[in-house]
């Protein structure tokens, strides 16, 4: 699961930490804990604040963190561990 959690976010889609459960038949809540866990392991990086403002920005319409959600990238080794698989 480890790996398919990884994979969905090579793609650079946005996704929500309920749409990642629901993909992979578990809690938001293990999502979320999968993702601080692999943070703290150099897989993933928090991402603090976008690079545009919303009104300028494309994905304004889907993104959520205006209401408090976070957001992860793959570092350089979750990006490898990914495409291990």
């Amino acid at each position: 699961m480890l790996y398919q959690f990884l994979d969905m976010l090579r793609f650079g889609t946005i996704r929500t930490p309920g749409d990642l459960a629901e993909q992979l038949e578990v809690s938001e809540d293990l999502i979320l804990h999968m993702a601080e866990q692999l943070t703290q392991q150099g897989y993933l990086r928090k991402v603090s604040k976008c690079a545009t403002s919303c009104p300028g920005c494309a994905l304004q319409g889907v993104c959520s963190l205006r209401d408090g959600a976070r957001l992860w990238a793959l570092t350089t080794k979750g990006l490898a561990a990914a495409n291990r698989k």
